[in-house]
């Protein structure tokens, strides 16, 4: 449906009906075999008339998900931006350079809605969804000829967010060093990138290792009220273990859903005796389990970019 109507819209010469005809569309919807015609539209209607049709089109996403968003952008980008730069003319160039832009504007709100909402034993398989499509959006930002959008990806990959954990950026290399080809993959400037997660995985295996009795998690709980002062205090405390709390029951819950949302390696059960009824929470050996664990999939890690430093 798509390509027949905008192959009649751009032929009728009328920009107010052929913007009624293609405003039921969404930019998802657009598959390689319309784009082409997108340059129609141009010569038809001018680049500001396709940048309000193509806003209309993005003002749909509220009715999408996510996942199929990044679906879309992991593999129609490259070609929606080389379908519209292969002409002479600068309006294709500059629309590709619109959509871009408004691509990562996206992306970027939406790892920041996932750092705020997701809970910390979700936040990192979610935040490395988009791998594909970042890589995607940066080899489109070369066609396109927009090296100051492919600059700012590459700044939020090596430090722009300060809460993205380093695993973010090495999947991203991962995913590009399998699904690109050698000359591709070194055209997509992520020599930094490389850089970055060596420079900051040497980094954390350089430092000591924790000692036996080093109790402290260095958890970032996101709510900022008074429990939570107290139980960030708790946690990063390295000598104590247990810590018996008096709490009333919409305060216990509280600390029950961080506990729990944060993925914390720590039991919390209610002493239901005197009033108010007393949280018990206690650090578990998984602090130390999980840091051995983490240390290991680190060596694996670094290896890896050794291993890859050539190819990027």
């Amino acid at each position: 449906m798509l390509d027949a109507t905008i192959k009649v819209a751009a032929k009728l010469d009328d920009p107010a009906v052929a913007a009624i005809l293609l405003r039921p569309f969404a930019l998802i919807r657009l598959t390689p075999r319309p784009m082409p015609r997108l340059a129609d539209l141009l010569d038809s209607y001018g680049l500001d008339w396709c940048r309000t049709l193509l806003r209309n089109w993005e003002s749909e996403k509220a009715h999408k998900s996510p996942e199929e968003r990044l679906s879309w952008m992991g593999s129609v980008l490259p070609a929606l931006c080389q379908s519209l730069c292969v002409r002479d003319s600068s309006d294709g160039e500059s629309l590709a350079q619109w959509i871009l832009t408004e691509q990562w504007a996206w992306l970027l709100d939406h790892s920041k809605q996932l750092r705020k909402r997701v809970s910390e034993k979700q936040r990192s398989k979610e935040l490395s969804r988009p791998s594909k499509s970042i890589l995607s959006l940066m080899e489109s930002s070369r066609i396109a000829r927009q090296p100051d959008l492919h600059a700012r990806v590459i700044e939020f990959l090596t430090g722009g967010a300060r809460d993205l954990p380093v695993h973010v950026p090495l999947g991203l290399l991962q995913a590009a060093h399998e699904h690109r080809q050698s000359r591709t993959l070194r055209s997509l400037g992520l020599k930094a990138v490389h850089m970055h997660c060596t420079q900051d995985l040497t980094t954390r295996l350089n430092a000591p290792v924790r000692p036996n009795d080093d109790w402290s998690i260095a958890a970032s709980v996101r709510c900022s009220c008074k429990l939570c002062v107290t139980l960030t205090r708790y946690l990063r405390a390295q000598d104590k273990v247990r810590f018996e709390w008096p709490l009333a029951k919409a305060e216990r819950a509280h600390i029950h859903g961080i506990v729990d949302s944060h993925d914390l390696p720590v039991t919390h059960i209610t002493r239901r005796t005197g009033r108010p009824f007393t949280l018990i929470l206690e650090k578990t050996a998984a602090v130390f389990e999980r840091d051995a664990v983490e240390r290991r999939l680190w060596q694996r890690a670094l290896q890896w970019l050794t291993k890859t430093a050539a190819d990027f």
